[in-house]
């Protein structure tokens, strides 16, 4: 029914990557040519900055994330078509793009989606108050984004995701 790779700005997160790594490599080489008098702590910040800008790289730039809501593959009662209404019959999930396949990170039914909302910089302390008592899961790929998708399932569950206007209407869409 649904799957897209949002996407996503990944030139801020990639300058910034590649920054780290010189400063980490700088840091090596001063560290080896004895100009200075503690050669170990410029070492230790390299060793810092490298391991913080593959941190980055690996979390923000190399990764995707697949949104997908399809037919759920479980069986569905009367009872739960009657409470849930048609989203009962869906599944909303939520993926990590490996290579030639998809592993999934979140799988939920979409009657359990209560409410989705855009998370931008005018509301953003008002939900982080909302949230401060809930479990928060964030499968954003966007280095400091902008604007997220903030999804709650049930009461206690809440879900950052790239921003995607598509995905938003699908999931407050009543049908």
């Amino acid at each position: 029914m649904y799957k897209k790779i949002p996407k996503t700005k990944k030139l801020a997160a990639s300058v910034f990557v590649m920054v780290l790594m010189a400063v980490g490599i700088f840091m090596f080489g001063l560290g080896s040519m004895r100009l200075i008098v503690a050669p170990v702590v410029a070492q230790f910040f390299g060793v810092v900055f490298l391991t913080t800008g593959i941190y980055i790289m690996s979390t923000k730039v190399l990764k995707e994330m697949v949104h997908e809501i399809r037919p759920t593959d479980r069986d569905v009662s009367e009872e739960e078509i009657i409470a849930g209404g048609n989203r009962a019959k869906y599944d909303f999930i939520v993926s990590q793009h490996k290579g030639f396949r998809d592993i999934v990170n979140v799988r939920v039914g979409l009657d359990e989606v209560t409410e989705a909302v855009e998370i931008n910089r005018l509301n953003r302390a008002q939900y982080r108050k909302k949230d401060k008592t809930k479990k928060r899961y964030s499968y954003d790929t966007q280095f400091a984004p902008a604007r997220q998708l903030r999804v709650q399932v049930n009461d206690d569950i809440v879900l950052f995701l790239t921003y995607d206007e598509e995905l938003l209407k699908i999931l407050n869409k009543k049908f």
